[in-house]
């Protein structure tokens, strides 16, 4: 057995094993889906390696155009599934015109020395490229499977003269195939771990965000507002003094915003004010959360009792100078807030509770407007 024959039923194996770890990958979120162009790179490798070790010293030259051919195959499915799953329509459309030039140079035999070698640094950039072009950019497995890339490509350096290029076969096979043998398994089963971690990573950080957001607004839940204040305090123990503040808001007659002009117009009532306070909030560390409903919750560290009522009456005013248009109706409301510092010698309910109390006390003064705890209190240390 020659170690060329050896290398390629190894690399083949490992080939086959990508066939099975990308049947695993989960696209559920997806509406075009990437995993039949990962399945279709690893079928091409198999096939590409299988077709390596047939080759012999008695074949017809014309078998290695064929070997670059499967070559360009395989590296265009590659890319076109990452660009699917970035979502990279024009890098995908590339790819294809690319692609379609590497097989038309083959075709007509006017390949140049480095065609192969070209070819798959074109499509290794347009892979990275569009991984730092997705939305969510790379995650740490996707770094590691651009490494991969960038090390292959660099080990093909050594020889980037294409296969198609040598008219004789048997000083191919006794010299350059085992060169480019050698680094396959290490390639195919990377990018099989790094593109499998990679979708279990984005999986995790979906799952996470579906634990600790709101999914209409955006915004922190109120397990996740909990979570963050609970860290604050751990990380800040030592600082029995440390100022932070809490905002609490409720949307205006939001009952009759529903009745009057339906659930729909209501949601965008909701999805509106927690534009605003977003846009409105870009104090250091400030937790923004749906507390439930129409209410909000604002847990500001570092801002003192006078601040966070600046803050309140800043979100309240540009809130209610917005416009919500629903089935071509105007929209207008407003909401009202209480505002509290936070004492670290309560707990977290009973410093929410005394914001609540001034935010009652918005209310019944006739709503759209701030109210602080320590104009209820004047025990209250501000």
């Amino acid at each position: 057995m020659t170690p060329q024959y050896a290398l390629s039923v190894t690399s083949m194996m490992v080939a086959i094993f990508g066939v099975f770890s990308s049947l695993l990958i989960n696209e559920s979120n997806n509406k075009r889906k990437a995993k039949p162009f990962y399945v279709l790179f690893y079928v091409l490798s198999a096939f590409l390696l299988f077709t390596i070790s047939s080759i012999s010293a008695s074949d017809n030259p014309s078998s290695l155009v064929i070997l670059d051919t499967i070559l360009g195959a395989c590296v265009a499915a590659l890319t076109i599934g990452i660009c699917i799953r970035c979502k990279s329509v024009k890098l995908e459309k590339l790819t294809y015109l690319l692609s379609s030039v590497y097989l038309l140079l083959l075709v007509i035999d006017q390949t140049v020395d480095t065609l192969n070698f070209i070819f798959l640094a074109l499509n290794f950039s347009i892979c990275i490229l569009a991984l730092f072009r997705r939305e969510s950019g790379p995650n740490n497995s996707d770094y590691g499977f651009i490494i991969t890339l960038i090390g292959y490509l660099c080990f093909m350096a050594v020889d980037i003269t294409s296969a198609s290029h040598y008219s004789d076969i048997k000083y191919y096979i006794e010299n350059k195939m085992l060169l480019e043998i050698i680094p396959l398994p290490a390639f195919l089963s990377g990018i099989s771990i790094f593109i499998l971690t990679s979708y279990l990573m984005d999986s995790n950080a979906y799952l996470e965000e579906l634990a600790t957001k709101d999914p209409m607004t955006n915004l922190y839940n109120r397990r996740a507002l909990f979570d963050s204040i609970s860290s604050f305090l751990v990380n800040h123990k030592k600082e029995a003094n440390q100022t932070a503040s809490i905002i609490l808001a409720d949307i205006d007659h939001f009952k009759n915003i529903n009745d009057t002009h339906g659930h729909e117009a209501g949601d965008n009532v909701i999805k509106e004010f927690a534009s605003v306070l977003s846009d409105s909030i870009n104090t250091n560390n400030a937790i923004i959360s749906r507390y439930g409903g129409e209410e909000f919750l604002i847990f500001a560290p570092n801002l003192g009792i006078e601040q966070a009522y600046q803050l309140a009456e800043k979100v309240r005013t540009r809130y209610s100078d917005s416009r919500i248009t629903h089935e071509q109706t105007t929209i207008s409301s407003t909401a009202s807030f209480g505002v509290s510092v936070y004492q670290h010698y309560l707990d977290v309910d009973s410093n929410i509770s005394k914001a609540d109390e001034a935010l009652y006390k918005s209310k019944s003064d006739g709503r759209n407007r701030t109210t602080t705890y320590c104009s209820l209190k004047h025990d209250d240390i501000a």
